[in-house]
């Protein structure tokens, strides 16, 4: 962890993110692709757009639906 307490970009990326796709095996992919796995997953699983919109900070559906669907 750093000195101030928050988690800067440039100490998550090499030694936390980067360490984990390591120890995982995982091929590359950017932490922010996390979130669009996430929104995907939850509208596959039935989960009504409404709360998915809202859990993840969109002002309406119209933006989930362009991103994850």
């Amino acid at each position: 962890m750093t000195r101030t307490g928050y988690l800067y970009a440039s100490y998550f990326y090499p030694k936390i993110w980067m360490e984990a796709l390591g120890k995982g095996q995982v091929k590359y992919c950017k932490a922010h692709s996390l979130r669009h796995y996430y929104g995907s997953r939850l509208l596959y699983a039935g989960v009504p757009e409404n709360d998915v919109a809202d859990w993840m900070g969109h002002s309406s559906t119209d933006v989930l639906r362009e991103h994850y669907h």
